[in-house]
């Protein structure tokens, strides 16, 4: 048999409190040799070694010594002695690591620096202290010596690595965590080796006859292969690592002879099996630079991840390892449990918080998510990926786009392309996301909105980690999700749209009467119009080399970016072209720039035989695609200025209309103007000159002054969606309710004509637009009148909810949206058999999955909330650098065509935002006057004054 490896404490086990130690021990000395030269340090296995005993050895003698329960300890040793060592735990001494619980199976150990304070660090890797020749010891710092061995630059770390992972400056908790990985690697190494050595036939190893014995075999294996490497340095991730260090182990320190190293057990078992165990346990402790930033903002993750796999290593590897002798799928066993074995290891994420001086951990909970793009994303597989617990699961968006996320704690949720939006979607046309939304919500959140502004939010959480010289230990939280809100005017404190009280911007739980609301969705509107279309096209551009989803993951970094320096507008043109250009610059070999074509080249070209854009025809493709871009969104910028004058003076408004409004926009940007952008794009790409400028002036055409307003007017949304989103939302906060009852709908009169008719209970509609059916993704055509171009617009709802904003304001009962519970551990059954429209792609889920941080950010992430500044009037930065995100479209007819003109209902009814059973109770209002107008902005392109056309309402 084997020696047993591991403790014979059942998993959990923690030792007895034991007294902190007197500061000197007794001495074995005379009276005149007793010592007086006092020293202090830390010993760690992976977490703090707690109510350990030890000793100090320097030459002269050994003197006792224990730690208390953070780790710390307090020694004396001989004055004279040259080098002094710390031993912690070890067989049969009672010692445990803080954060796994289990016994330490092993004894660290370190070297005490003679410096002006005297200080030894007993770790893991500060053990190979013992093993490696003096001369390899070249600096004077024995914790920095010892960690360069396994290639990691401990300068900042001098006190050990919990100690630097703590620190608040990012740069030492960069080191700490790369010390804490280290640790657990060697750790892992250890163990697994040692678990193979154990598990060698009875005898063959003659020279390790006991625990102790095989684990100083192993140490001094890896000590003798750092000290004959020219580097200086192991790299625990090499392939061939653990069998060299295993077989050099047995032959040269444990007396094997060849005959059984080269056995078929040890071999093709032992060796084979044992290596892919290490193999498996070093790909979760692997790390890049992208996971060190998400790591450094969350060194909680790092210290969970690390201490989990330690424990199931700990815990399993020796038994797994000694049954292939009589079960040869033993280790196999493992490995298919393990990540169900990493997911229930009972650490402690107290201990670990505790450690990094953050606030207790709060328990996980069942957390309802919303996934949003313009509306609720339906019956789509959403990625759920729990970095403190390390699990992974997924979940099923209901009809509505909420899911049940069970038994999570602050979770980064990934919601994939290709998801039904409910609201652009209608039973002609089917709208997806284009891009995947990828956010992390909060710790103690019940409930979160998933969508652009929330990716926006967390790659900013990240990217101020990975540049701000300063970064505290904590979680994503609210405040968060509130500063980047407040980047763009939205929320604040003591102004019309302020968050009511309890409301928050992770929950969105204001009450759907509510300015701070309307004024979110048309942000996240603009974010997805940046995001969507313009990824898609500049990823046709670069010919498809680089996916939509690459391009609007860089793009959202970028944001992140711009948004910490100060220079993000997202409906800028300016913005825009700089955002595309400068990525597809940094996408092409040639920086984006092609030599001027010749006269010759010129008609070539012309004719269609395929030359790269020069850089002035990029150049005027970019400005194009910008500028009109840039004029859709500038209409949902009138909306929320609309929103903003009404809000401060308190004026009636139609935010029903606005909404509706809102959504008709993102329906023409997503439906009809992607599929454009698309084409240009590969004409582009394909060299085409004579199509691309025919393409380029029927873009400009088709979506810019009045052919712009009629396909928005025109746009065809589902309001029962809508409704059900503006309704149900994602609030929890009971409130009062106000009484509720049929009402009037607005009327209004501008420019262009129209008017509203009356609503009684049941939701008839009146005239001044165009109704469709309220359920079943039927399309509605909107009766909202937009007003002339240059001149006053009005929104006129037909049969749509009316308020002012004051009352708006009071406190109304708000129902949660209904939804299903999911068993991540069942096939999910979606709603009505498999929908073959609903987004089945899982997106590829991990700590290395969240968004590459950008390199450079100027100013540090805000402190208090509201801190951001609102994006300065200058010209802003050029765009550059990497991170996550999400939208897009299957294709609509276009208004005014047979496919569009055959589809179309005949003579509709006026469209009506109708009372349903998840509406919202507002307060009855009379018939306001005309609700506050909204100046479109001039979209027409740079051209000779001309008669500005009036849009009539569609009738």
């Amino acid at each position: 048999m084997p020696p047993s490896y591991l403790p014979t404490y059942q998993p959990g086990y923690y030792p007895p409190s034991a007294p902190y130690p007197s500061p000197l021990p007794s001495s074995p000395f005379p009276d005149a040799y007793q010592p007086s030269a006092v020293f202090t340090g830390v010993a760690s296995f992976l977490g703090p070694a707690a109510y350990c005993q030890g000793s100090a050895l320097d030459g002269y003698g050994t003197y006792d010594m224990a730690t208390s329960m953070s780790g710390t300890f307090k020694a004396a040793s001989t004055p004279s002695a040259i080098q002094v060592f710390v031993v912690v735990g070890g067989s049969g001494l009672p010692c445990a690591d803080e954060f796994t619980g289990l016994p330490l199976p092993f004894a660290v150990a370190g070297v005490v620096d003679e410096g002006s304070e005297r200080f030894a660090v007993a770790s893991p890797v500060t053990r190979l202290l013992q093993y490696v020749t003096s001369t390899k010891l070249q600096d004077e710092n024995n914790v920095k010596a010892a960690y360069s061995f396994v290639g990691v630059d401990a300068s900042n770390g001098p006190t050990g690595s919990l100690a630097a992972i703590k620190s608040s400056t990012a740069a030492i908790r960069r080191t700490g965590i790369k010390m804490v990985f280290a640790d657990a690697s060697l750790v892992s190494l250890v163990i697994t080796a040692v678990s193979t050595l154990a598990a060698f036939p009875t005898g063959t190893l003659p020279k390790c006859t006991t625990e102790d014995a095989l684990v100083a075999a192993v140490y001094g294996t890896i000590g003798a292969r750092v000290a004959a490497s020219s580097s200086g340095f192991i790299a625990l991730d090499g392939s061939s690592l653990f069998t060299d260090v295993v077989s050099a182990a047995a032959k040269d320190r444990c007396g094997a002879v060849p005959q059984t190293i080269s056995s078929e057990l040890v071999q093709n078992l032992l060796l084979a099996q044992g290596s892919l165990l290490y193999q498996t346990a070093q790909r979760e402790l692997s790390t890049t630079a992208t996971l060190i930033a998400e790591l450094t903002a969350m060194p909680l993750e790092a210290l969970s991840v690390a201490s989990r796999v330690l424990y199931v290593l700990q815990s399993r590897a020796a038994s797994a390892m000694a049954g292939l002798d009589g079960n040869p799928q033993a280790v196999q066993e493992l490995l298919a449990d393990w990540a169900n074995s990493l997911e229930w290891a009972p650490v402690s994420l107290d201990r670990m918080a505790k450690a990094l001086g953050m606030d207790s951990v709060p328990p996980a909970l069942n957390v309802k998510i919303a996934a949003r793009a313009a509306g609720p994303l339906t019956q789509c597989k959403v990625a759920v990926n729990d970095m403190y617990q390390m699990s992974t699961t997924q979940a099923v968006t209901d009809s509505k786009g909420a899911a049940i996320l069970q038994n999570v704690m602050g979770p980064l949720v990934a919601v994939p392309p290709g998801c039904r939006d409910a609201v652009l979607s209608t039973s002609r046309t089917t709208v997806t996301n284009s891009y995947p939304l990828v956010a992390l919500t909060p710790l103690d959140t019940e409930n979160a909105v998933v969508d652009a502004v929330a990716v926006l939010t967390t790659a900013v959480f990240l990217a101020n980690a990975a540049t701000a010289p300063t970064v505290e230990a904590r979680h994503i939280s609210a405040d968060d999700y509130r500063a980047v809100y407040s980047f763009f005017g939205v929320g604040r404190s003591g102004k019309g749209d302020a968050l009511p009280s309890g409301a928050d911007f992770v929950r969105q739980n204001w009450p759907s009467a509510s300015p701070v609301g309307a004024r979110a969705f048309m942000i996240n509107l603009q974010l997805q119009a940046l995001l969507g279309p313009l990824s898609g096209f500049v990823s046709g551009l670069l010919g498809g080399s680089q996916s939509t989803d690459s391009v609007a993951h860089e793009f959202v970094s970028l944001l992140a970016r711009d948004l910490l320096s100060g220079n993000l507008s997202a409906a800028d043109s300016a913005y825009m072209d700089q955002l595309m250009g400068g990525y597809y610059r940094s996408a092409t070999p040639s920086g984006g720039s092609a030599a001027a074509p010749t006269r010759r080249h010129h008609h070539r070209r012309l004719a269609g035989t395929g030359q790269p854009l020069s850089a002035d025809e990029m150049s005027s493709l970019l400005s194009v695609v910008a500028s009109t871009v840039a004029g859709s969104s500038a209409l949902l910028t009138a909306l929320d200025q609309q929103v903003v004058a009404a809000a401060e003076s308190g004026s009636a408004l139609n935010l029903a209309g606005i909404y509706l409004n809102a959504a008709q926009i993102a329906s023409v940007q997503q439906t009809s103007m992607a599929p454009a952008l698309s084409q240009m794009a590969a004409a582009a790409a394909a060299g085409d000159l004579s199509a691309l400028q025919s393409l380029m002036a029927s873009f400009q055409s088709e979506f810019s002054g009045a052919n712009l307003l009629a396909r928005v007017q025109a746009a065809e949304i589902d309001a029962s969606a809508l409704a059900g989103m503006l309704s149900g939302g994602n609030a929890t906060a009971t409130t009062e309710s106000g009484s509720s009852s049929g009402g009037s709908s607005g009327s209004g009169s501008g420019s262009g004509s129209g008017s509203g008719g009356s609503g009684g209970s049941g939701g008839s509609a009146g005239s001044g637009g165009s109704a469709g059916k309220k359920k079943g993704n039927t399309a509605v055509v909107v009766g909202c009148v937009v007003g002339a171009l240059g001149g006053v617009a009005v929104v006129a709802g037909t049969a749509l909810i009316v308020y002012k904003v004051k009352q708006a304001r009071s406190r109304q009962h708000v129902s949660p949206r209904g939804s299903r519970r999911f068993d991540s551990q069942e096939p999910q059954q979606l709603e009505g058999g498999y929908d073959a429209e609903a987004g089945a792609g899982v997106v590829a889920m991990g700590a290395a999955s969240l968004p590459p941080v950008p390199s450079a950010v100027t100013m540090p992430m805000p402190q208090t909330v509201g801190a951001f500044a609102p994006p300065p009037p200058a010209e802003p930065l050029p765009p550059s650098g990497p991170a996550p995100l999400p939208h897009s479209v299957v294709t609509a007819s276009e208004p005014g065509t047979p496919e569009a003109t055959q589809a179309a209902p005949a003579a509709p009814e006026a469209a009506a935002l109708a009372p349903t059973p998840e509406a919202v109770a507002l307060a009855p209002t009379p018939a306001p006057a005309a609700a506050a107008p909204v100046s479109w902005p001039s979209l027409a392109p740079p051209a000779p004054a001309a008669p500005v056309p009036v849009i009539a309402p569609i009738v």
